[in-house]
């Protein structure tokens, strides 16, 4: 179900971990997106942090590498981050691999992007299960950081989808990597506007009217 469908001509090598899914774009040295399903009980796991931040050897010299980042501005932004990999040692160090890491701006990362994580592990407890992809938004020209010359993102997005009562529901996020005021609730849209955005089909194992439905509303204040 989390799984998407990547945009049309864009370089992809899809790694599957423990945890999670990552469409991993070796031109730009970051992913495309992250995928999983965060369960009930995963999302209650209460395991010691473990890992470091490593390059990823099942992409071999594509992988960025830690002194990219060193002196670059940017922190190591997780996208599937370690507090949903709780559960699984194995899970909560290929978290580290860059193959699931963005130069992210440091107040974003430590802001409402965590803020929006934990949110969705109070959802995950809720509803039994939630289906989560997140990634990067990349336009022209952009900037890059260190030897290899990693992508800098110019934005985030997060989309979320879950059955509630017996019904789907889904909910979008867009936020501009730099410090974001307000909270998380500010920087909602639809799903239909990340894929606008990225290229990406998101959700759509979804019956076609349930997709075009959920995915087209604007739950903007509706958690």
């Amino acid at each position: 179900m989390e799984i998407p469908v990547t945009a049309t001509g864009v370089p992809s090598a899809v790694l599957v971990r423990t945890g999670y899914t990552v469409s991993y774009n070796p031109d730009w040295r970051i992913p495309n997106w992250v995928a999983y399903e965060l369960t009930r009980s995963e999302a209650s796991a209460h395991g010691k942090r473990e890992g470091g931040f490593e390059p990823d050897p099942e992409v071999g010299r594509s992988s960025a590498e830690n002194n990219d980042y060193k002196g670059s501005g940017y922190s190591r932004g997780h996208m599937a981050p370690v507090g949903d990999m709780k559960w699984s040692r194995k899970a909560m160090r290929e978290s580290f691999l860059l193959t699931n890491i963005c130069p992210q701006d440091f107040d974003l990362n430590a802001g409402v992007w965590e803020d929006l994580e934990s949110a969705l592990r109070s959802r995950a407890r809720k509803y039994g299960s939630i289906y989560i992809v997140c990634g990067p938004v990349v336009d022209s020209g952009y900037k890059t950081i260190g030897r290899k010359r990693v992508c800098v993102p110019g934005r985030f997005f997060k989309v979320v989808c879950w059955q509630e009562r017996g019904d789907w529901r889904c909910k979008a996020f867009v936020f501009p990597n730099r410090k974001c005021g307000g909270t998380f609730h500010d920087y909602s849209t639809t799903v239909d506007q990340v894929e606008s955005l990225t290229g990406h089909d998101f959700f759509h194992l979804l019956p076609d009217d349930v997709e075009h439905r959920i995915e087209a509303a604007d739950t903007q204040g509706r958690w």
